[in-house]
């Protein structure tokens, strides 16, 4: 079963990474930085596969380093106090959009794709992870509840991140690791599988 996770898991990402051969625009293989100056925000939501470093409890800055042909691509807002980063277009490069993202505070992070977060340093009331598709998500920190929804062959590993609280949902065959030091409930509807640890 662990193989056929991880395999689903592979053929995700390569899917998402190559982009469609037919119309997608090919990265030039030239890396640029490009800073982004956004309204303060509290959460972020990315569409597509993109590899994203978040740090906590650190002044706002957004950092994205793509192929320069792509950058023009992405598109980054800010509504309702969510950061919204996704592409107007199909593509296929060597190497992922890479996202440096710092922020005072964060409570939400959801990702619709693939690609890999790390999320660094966490420390609020509340923290939310949702996962769409097969991304890899590490998250680390303090916060008294957690909230992880995992659809899809996603792999979520929260046990550095240490709550009171945690409310898992799993649907399809993804996986979830999970601190709680006094209460734990999770859901699971397919194969999907939840490791936890704890006083």
């Amino acid at each position: 079963m662990r193989i056929l996770k991880k395999s689903i898991l592979v053929m995700t990402l390569l899917t998402l990474l190559c982009g469609c051969k037919m119309g997608g625009i090919r990265g030039s293989g030239t890396r640029k930085t490009e800073k982004k100056e956004l309204p303060a925000f509290k959460a972020s939501e990315t569409g597509g596969a993109f590899d994203v470093e978040v740090s906590c409890q650190k002044p706002q800055s957004v950092e994205i380093e793509a192929d320069d042909n792509l950058l023009p691509l992405l598109e980054t807002d800010v509504a309702d106090g969510v950061l919204h980063v996704g592409m107007k277009q199909s593509y296929h490069s060597h190497k992922l959009i890479s996202l440096r993202i710092a922020v005072p505070d964060l409570n939400r992070i959801t990702i619709n794709g693939a690609g890999t977060v790390r999320v660094a340093g966490v420390k609020n009331e509340n923290f939310v992870i949702h996962s769409n598709g097969a991304a890899k998500i590490q998250a680390n920190g303090e916060t008294k509840a957690v909230e992880i929804r995992n659809s899809g062959a996603g792999l979520i590993d929260a046990h550095e991140l240490r709550s009171s609280k945690a409310d898992v949902n799993l649907s399809g065959a993804g996986q979830a690791e999970v601190y709680a030091s006094e209460q734990l409930d999770v859901t699971i509807s397919g194969v999907g599988r939840v490791t936890y640890s704890g006083q």
